[in-house]
């Protein structure tokens, strides 16, 4: 992190052969007008003339770079390494804010809610013959939730201090780290705050839509690595459980798991 003046938001694009998106998402970001942002666009040394695109918009971006990178979540980890803001978003090419005042909106939101670890809105999902419908999501999480379902990456609002925490975005997992994030953070009892309104466009051509059977075992192999087994068959046998917010039981299941792994060594 950039020992700069903090700035409220950084909302950090990354592009790979996208001019036509990186173009939609740009005008986007310029027409919100957010005061006390920064605009971040990390380009994968894209050869089709997306970098034309961003020089020809350097007046709104703070920071670009066109180098190779090793996926999509490490072009990400590059934009959090030099991001000054309090909360990242992270509005990948081709998705859009909903309107100008919608980011503001969720920006005021977190404000007023005592800045949440993570802010989440709903999305619009444009679908690749054009039709679209809006996704909402819970406003109160659970990890059982998050056992099938997650929450949308492009319309949150993430603490950059998360990302100190846990560190950055496992690389090893290229189409669901977000998802590692969220459960990292619902297992250490971060709190979670549900805008309900519209936030971002959202492009599902994207490239967990497009690798649907990649991105669920990758969830699933997330899922198996921060949930200790023992407190999977207790969640599945014990539907009470479900409907709390379970992080506690989390932490004692890890706790717990690691003395059985501990006693069992010993012998």
């Amino acid at each position: 992190m950039n020992n700069t003046t903090l700035t409220t938001l950084s909302i950090i694009t990354v592009n790979l052969n996208n001019k036509s998106g990186l173009t939609k998402t740009i005008n986007s970001v310029s027409q919100a007008k957010i005061p006390a942002s920064e605009f971040i666009v990390i380009d994968g040394e894209s050869t089709d003339g997306s970098v034309d695109i961003i020089t020809n918009h350097k007046h709104i971006i703070d920071f670009w770079i066109s180098e190779k990178d090793n996926g999509i979540y490490s072009a990400m980890n590059k934009g959090i390494s030099i991001s000054n803001g309090l909360y990242l978003m992270f509005l990948n090419s081709g998705d859009c804010v909903c309107d100008v005042d919608s980011i503001n909106s969720l920006i005021s939101f977190a404000e007023q809610s005592s800045h949440p670890d993570i802010v989440y809105g709903n999305i619009s999902v444009v679908e690749s013959l054009g039709r679209t419908w809006t996704r909402m999501y819970p406003a109160n999480l659970t990890l059982d939730y998050f056992r099938e379902d997650t929450i949308n990456h492009q319309a949150s609002l993430i603490k950059r201090s998360l990302f100190d925490e846990f560190g950055k975005y496992p690389e090893s997992f290229r189409l669901a780290s977000d998802f590692w994030l969220y459960l990292k953070a619902i297992s250490h009892r971060k709190s979670f705050k549900y805008f309900d309104e519209t936030v971002v466009v959202y492009d599902n051509n994207g490239i967990s839509a497009n690798n649907m059977q990649k991105y669920l075992a990758e969830k699933e192999a997330i899922w198996n690595e921060l949930v200790p087994a023992e407190f999977q068959t207790i969640l599945l046998e014990n539907k009470e459980l479900k409907n709390l917010t379970s992080s506690r039981f989390v932490k004692i299941g890890i706790k717990l798991s690691k003395f059985y792994n501990s006693w069992r060594n010993k012998f």
